[in-house]
């Protein structure tokens, strides 16, 4: 696993004589704390070589459609993954026995370092919002699904929204120069719902269009490399997030590191 093109190019001419197939990782620095290359990868190997991907991140099908090559015979990916919040936003919502209740509108938050999910807001008609702990969720598909017996509870004041307080927000540096804006965000299932990181991209706001997979066939076409730009939830400074603007923990100039 690295990020360096040269390092990766020197790595692969020593062994590739030896295999036939090879295993490539690809981590985005948020599902995992490592960053590796992303599908730029498939300029570098040999069309003689069969790659399997070993895909460590939050978005495995964002990368599965940037797959060009015909070398490439398989992907690996973790069941842990969770959706985009563009993913999941405005999905119905029913209960286990198939009584609608409504869509869901907003996710709520306590602010740390690793935010865990605990509520979600459940829109019925304008008028009409309820509140239901993250505990009564059962599973998500094409619909979101709730335990029968689920439960009505007030916002805490430590609760934070993830329309309200961290979609489309600006980021900046610690020396106050705009940096990107917050086009998405990322959850994962792991032993609960957290929030790890946001989505800087473009590809992010054709996201909520669903459009996001017509414009990747479209740069294909075009012959022109896109991916998902994250940032980890880790760099931004959660005080601030109750601001209109957030603040990286990091100088402007390690930001691209992270992309």
């Amino acid at each position: 696993m690295t990020g360096d093109r040269e390092q990766f190019q020197n790595e692969l001419l020593k062994y590739n004589v030896f295999f036939d197939e090879i295993q490539i990782d690809i981590a985005d620095g948020v599902f995992v704390p490592n960053k590796t290359l992303g599908m730029e990868v498939q300029d570098i190997i040999p069309e003689n070589i069969k790659i399997s991907l070993h895909l460590m991140v939050n978005s495995p099908w964002e990368y599965i459609t940037q797959i060009k090559t015909n070398n490439i015979t398989s992907c690996i990916c973790h069941v842990e993954v969770s959706a985009d919040f563009a993913d999941i936003k405005n999905k119905a919502v029913y209960a286990e026995n198939n009584q609608f209740i409504g869509k869901l509108t907003d996710l709520f938050f306590l602010s740390s370092d690793k935010p865990q999910i605990t509520k979600i807001q459940i829109t019925k008609n304008p008028k009409q919002s309820l509140l239901i702990p993250i505990k009564y969720l059962k599973r998500i598909n094409n619909h979101i699904i709730l335990y029968q017996n689920y439960l009505q509870e007030p916002l805490l004041s430590n609760e934070l929204s993830l329309a309200n307080n961290l979609l489309d927000r600006q980021i900046i540096d610690i020396k106050g120069r705009k940096v990107v804006r917050v086009n998405d965000i990322l959850i994962q299932d792991k032993n609960g719902f957290f929030i790890t990181g946001v989505d800087t991209s473009l590809l992010a706001v054709w996201r909520w269009f669903n459009l996001e997979s017509l414009i990747l066939k479209l740069f294909r076409l075009l012959n022109i490399d896109s991916e998902p730009e994250i940032l980890p939830f880790s760099e931004i400074q959660t005080l601030d997030l109750g601001k209109d603007k957030l603040t990286l923990n990091r100088r402007i100039e390690k930001l691209k590191r992270i992309h």
